[in-house]
Order: C-alpha cells, then structure tokens, then sequence
C-alpha cells in the first residue's frame, strides 16, 4: 500500500427531503471504499492501487491520481443517519442522507391576559 493521498472531489445538493454526496472515483470497485458514519461525520474513504509498482519512469504525462483518500464531512442535525443509503454505479458513488421529519411548530396566538 502506498503513502500517497489524493483529495476526492464531492459534490453535496440538497432537496426538500434529502441530501446527496456524489464522488467520481473511476477505476475503483465498491470493495475498494468504506463509508462510516461516526458522531455526525460521515467519513468515505479509499485506496486506487497503484498498478502493480510499475516504474513510473515510462510514463510521459502522470494525472490520474493514486493512493488513499479520506474525506469527512459533519452532517446537518436533521439528517436521518439510520436511513443513510450508498450506491456505486460507473465509477461515481452516491450517498443519500434523508433527512427527518422536522416538526414544524405551527405559530400560535398568545393571549395577553
């Protein structure tokens, strides 16, 4: 394994009921990532393999980025951390957060007495 770490890009959009968190990780299966929810962070992490320890010295341009990542992010109290579901489709992960059914209190008129 090695010591390098990259930053995974995630994109967080929100809905009336939920939020997402979308990450492209092409080249990884789903066994390659974890995800954990701990204290209200939710924490994804990963490793691309670097290929067999080829020498490096034959490649003439080197982007894609190998190693570990490790990306955390503290989730709004009204998110439904039970209800919490991932997928892993075409190299992009999805993470649905629903959210809970705040309750709304309903304004009321006091009465002065």
């Amino acid at each position: 394994s090695s010591t390098k770490s990259w930053m995974l890009a995630v994109d967080v959009n929100e809905t009336e009921t939920e939020f997402f968190l979308s990450a492209d990780i092409p080249g990884l299966d789903k066994k390659d990532v974890s995800i954990d929810i701990h204290d209200g962070v939710i924490t994804i992490k990963g490793e691309r393999a670097i290929d067999n320890e080829k020498s490096t010295d034959s490649y003439q341009i080197r982007e894609r980025q190998l190693g570990s990542f490790n990306r955390s992010f503290r989730l709004p109290d009204n998110v439904n951390e039970d209800k919490v579901a991932a997928t892993f489709k075409h190299g992009v992960l999805t993470v649905t957060l629903p959210k809970t059914k705040e309750i709304l209190s309903e304004g009321r008129q006091i009465k002065i007495s």
